[in-house]
């Protein structure tokens, strides 16, 4: 990486939790589309650490 780079990471679950699973029953929401964990970051780059 050099600097003024930007970097971005997005992450969510693939698959029902137990949780997930327990609350579907109950309220019936269905739906491979749908997750309940996901994060998102990003940044840019600003030193190298290279001469």
């Amino acid at each position: 990486m050099s600097e003024g780079d930007i970097l971005s990471v997005s992450v969510k679950n693939t698959n029902k939790t137990m949780a997930q699973t327990i609350r579907n029953v109950f309220y019936s929401i269905s739906g491979s589309d749908t997750y309940q964990i996901a994060a998102q970051h990003s940044g840019i780059v600003t030193a190298t650490g290279s001469n």
